[in-house]
């Protein structure tokens, strides 16, 4: 038990490793520093963290889709009405 700090139960070859990944990621509001593509950051998935070197794109693109969508999303409720009858 005390050999063993985390673990994982699979059949062999059910759990694959990845080289590289695509992920849609968001600055922890606390972070004070800045973030530029080529920098090293702890990435974590599960229980694991490694060292690895990010590179960010598309970030106007996701949002103005993100603001396309909520704008969308409040236009169904009916909020975008109800908002603008507050102010």
């Amino acid at each position: 038990s005390n050999l063993l700090e985390r673990g994982i139960a699979a059949s062999p070859g059910a759990v694959q490793l990845l080289k590289g990944a695509i992920a849609l990621v968001r600055k922890v509001p606390y972070f004070p520093g800045g973030l530029r593509g080529g920098s090293k950051f702890h990435i974590s998935v599960g229980h694991t963290t490694i060292m690895a070197v990010v590179t960010f794109w598309g970030a106007r693109e996701l949002a103005s889709s993100r603001q396309e969508s909520v704008v969308e999303e409040e236009e169904k409720t009916g909020e975008a009405s109800s908002t603008k009858k507050k102010r």
